[in-house]
């Protein structure tokens, strides 16, 4: 057990309820099995854990800078179903970073300083952009084919070295820059993240922007996991975050097995993350003295089928849940979609107890994206117990869609 992985765990079980909680009803001395290196006790958590707990997350350290807003929030994308707002202190958030900017620097010539653009889905309602610094950031919401088109010029005008991108939203500027013959010189680096890369995918903007391309395996709970090797594997980083592969007794799997991964952020003491559950499958090795992580699947990007074939991004469902959670308390802890028909979606929430079940349906559909209030009918259910969420490629998977339309 190395001395960052013993600090951060110490810390987060002597300043933070939550921790302090589990350590109490687990009758463990934490302290005791950290001196005597038995870390295969510390308690495991999940997302569920934290989304039910969050500000008993933060450290007691913090709570002032949190009530005064200025820790930096981020909003996990909720793809697993289980959306969870995330605080980290300025300095721990740009230190987690410091060893992918590295990697980018020493493997891509890519600079902190370089310009770049990226996608968000908290930025305001109707802001379709904002630049903010070397940032050009648009908006996630509502991307029609006429709205990337907009994106894409503007980004013509603001010249970047390097963008950030889902592959979803990658696909999406492949089909934009070909149909309409635009020419993103500036661009000499692509990074992906966030869900499944496949090798066609890569080709495709290898070929198209003639630019290198790479993947980054991160989170918003510990910002950086692992920098792209090829072959869907990633060099862990683990001056960042330390890597476990569990099986389903939360015991080790020998290197070269798959399990589970759980990660424990050596970075954010602001709201620390220890043993906790990402839903991923990956396998873990050590090749020339490295830590290799292998993905079995990672995030599998989902569609909703309207009627006339149309495919609409089902993240657009998680769009008015991340806006309840930037302007008041945490409401929904998780959510759960499956599309029935083409003109049906059933939605089912895990919401806390005193939510006006109306008053949340008529802000949920205020904010959905119109394609989807034009073309579907939608059946809301809420629960206030856990519900188990299903398995698809290795992920924990919220969305259930319908395969083909005739």
């Amino acid at each position: 057990m190395n001395d960052k992985l013993k600090r951060i765990t110490s810390y987060a079980y002597g300043n933070v309820e939550f921790y302090r909680r589990i350590s109490q009803r687990c009758n463990k001395d934490i302290l005791s099995l950290l001196n005597n290196c038995d870390w295969q006790q510390i308690p495991l958590i999940t997302k569920e854990d934290v989304a039910r707990n969050e500000f008993e997350m933060i450290s007691d350290d913090y709570k002032g800078l949190y009530a005064t807003n200025q820790l930096i929030t981020a909003h996990t994308s909720g793809s697993s179903g289980i959306q969870v707002d995330v605080c980290w202190s300025v300095q721990d958030y740009y230190a987690s970073l410091i060893p992918l900017w590295l990697e980018r620097w020493k493997q891509v010539g890519i600079h902190p300083r370089d310009k770049v653009c990226y996608f968000s889905n908290v930025l305001e309602l109707g802001v379709e952009f904002i630049y903010e610094k070397n940032a050009l950031i648009f908006s996630k919401t509502n991307l029609t084919y006429d709205k990337f088109l907009g994106v894409v010029k503007e980004m013509e005008k603001f010249e970047p070295k390097w963008l950030l991108l889902h592959p979803s939203i990658a696909l999406l500027l492949c089909e934009i820059v070909e149909n309409e013959k635009i020419h993103l010189t500036s661009v000499k680096y692509i990074e992906l993240t966030g869900e499944t890369i496949y090798d066609s995918l890569r080709i495709r903007l290898e070929t198209l922007f003639k630019c290198q391309v790479k993947g980054h395996y991160g989170s918003m709970e510990v910002n950086t996991i692992g920098y792209d090797r090829g072959n869907n594997q990633y060099m862990v980083l683990n001056d960042s975050t330390f890597v476990e592969i569990l099986d389903d007794n939360g015991e080790n799997v020998p290197l070269g097995e798959k399990g589970s991964v759980f990660v424990t952020s050596l970075q954010n003491t602001a709201m620390p993350f220890i043993r906790y559950s990402l839903g991923d499958i990956a396998m873990l090795e050590e090749i020339d003295g490295k830590q290799i992580i292998t993905l079995e699947k990672a995030r599998m990007n989902e569609s909703i089928i309207l009627r006339d074939g149309t495919k609409v991004n089902a993240e657009v469902l998680l769009t008015p849940l991340v806006w309840m959670s930037t302007t008041g308390e945490k409401m929904v802890y998780k959510i759960m979609a499956h599309q029935k028909t083409v003109d049906e979606v059933d939605l089912c929430f895990f919401v806390d107890d005193e939510i006006d079940r109306q008053e949340f349906v008529n802000y949920y559909l205020s904010v959905l994206d119109k394609r989807l209030l034009v073309n579907m009918n939608f059946r809301f259910e809420f629960v206030t117990n856990n519900v188990g969420v299903s398995m698809k490629n290795g992920k924990m998977r919220w969305f259930e869609g319908i395969v083909s339309h005739k």
